[in-house]
């Protein structure tokens, strides 16, 4: 394989590779909801790798019954699209405050009531170029002088 043929088979397996999206800072915490409570929560993408991803689309989805939204008072879907986000190598990026609307009826403990993926994204290759601070330990100078006792 080429080095142009790894660094595609790279690309195309970085997602699963490299970052990881979760659902973070639902509010109220817990692992119970009422009947069409909304609750507010993040997702969280943390990229892993030297790439830097630029326009990345995130759908969010409401499962079950679940619509959600980008604001608490809605308009309600049963997914919400977001674009436009940048995440760096090496670092994570929270969402503004999504909103998810529990369903209209009962559900048993352990139903899924939303999901995220990431869509879309664009990647470059500046964090690898970029200030890398855990280079070699060899000084760039040398101060040199005796010691002596007076």
């Amino acid at each position: 394989m080429t080095v142009l043929g790894d660094i595609a088979g790279a690309l195309n397996s970085y997602l699963d590779d490299e970052v990881t999206v979760s659902i973070v800072d639902v509010d109220p915490p817990g692992n119970q909801v009422d009947i069409n409570d909304v609750v507010l929560f993040q997702v969280r993408i943390e990229n892993g790798g030297h790439i830097n991803m630029s326009g990345v689309t995130l759908h969010v989805h409401g499962l079950n019954g679940v619509d959600v939204s980008t604001s608490s008072a809605g308009p309600w879907s049963d997914t919400a699209i977001l674009s436009g986000l940048s995440i760096a190598g090496g670092s994570s990026k929270d969402t503004n405050n999504l909103y998810f609307k529990a369903p209209p009826s009962q559900r048993a403990a352990g139903t899924q009531l939303v999901s995220s993926h990431i869509y879309a994204w664009f990647g470059d290759w500046n964090h690898m170029f970029d200030n890398h601070t855990n280079g070699s330990e060899t000084p760039a100078g040398v101060y040199t002088d005796q010691v002596h006792d007076n």
